[in-house]
């Protein structure tokens, strides 16, 4: 049985950090409700030139979570590679053709949870 990947889209012109972030641990919590899954982040990257303030934070955040052990792991678009696509390609097939993980997008982020 295919594992769900289920997504949110936090990049939205003026959106504040904080909001972001809370949607994002909301998303985790319903995922975590639901059995588990792997969320896909759409974040951006800073292409404005202020280096992707949501990003960044999101990924203080995610380390934190990770180390309390209330999500397994994540993945930062760029820093996705094949031999971890292939790690979950068995559970999650559609990984394989999403664009932007096959494109490593630096504005995306996975969490496994």
């Amino acid at each position: 049985m295919e594992g769900e990947i289920f997504e949110i889209n936090i990049k939205s012109f003026n959106q504040t950090v904080s909001l972001a972030l809370s949607e994002v641990l909301i998303e985790i919590d319903r995922v975590k409700f639901v059995g588990g899954g792997l969320i896909k982040v759409v974040h951006g990257y800073g292409s404005h030139g202020k280096g992707g303030e949501i990003k960044k934070e999101l990924i203080k955040l995610l380390r934190n979570l990770k180390r309390q052990k209330k999500i397994q792991n994540f993945f930062v678009g760029e820093k996705i590679t094949s031999s971890i696509i292939s790690d979950f390609v068995i559970d999650y097939p559609s990984l394989v053709v999403d664009p932007d993980i096959k494109n490593y997008n630096s504005g995306v982020t996975l969490i496994l949870v």
